[in-house]
């Protein structure tokens, strides 16, 4: 069945996003991530790099992180407590 938009006017069709590789394994592009680790484990300077670039907010640092954000931008772990 062709693409088609809302004046009937055909429309091209959307670029797969999965392809058989030549061995014959499927590659499949996708936006985004889940990472990689324990994000509380996260090396504190990381952190600080993301912030500095901001690729994240020091409220998503503080929270996902489990860090302390001064008004720096510098980053600390909170000590456990026993």
């Amino acid at each position: 069945m062709p693409y088609v938009q809302r004046d009937c006017r055909p429309k091209q069709k959307p670029a797969r996003r999965n392809q058989e590789g030549p061995s014959g394994s499927w590659h499949s592009r996708c936006p985004g991530g889940g990472g990689h680790g324990v994000p509380a484990e996260r090396d504190p300077k990381l952190i600080e790099t993301d912030l500095r670039d901001g690729l994240v907010s020091r409220a998503f640092a503080e929270d996902n992180y489990d860090v302390l954000v001064d008004d720096n931008g510098s980053v600390t772990r909170p000590i456990a407590a026993d």
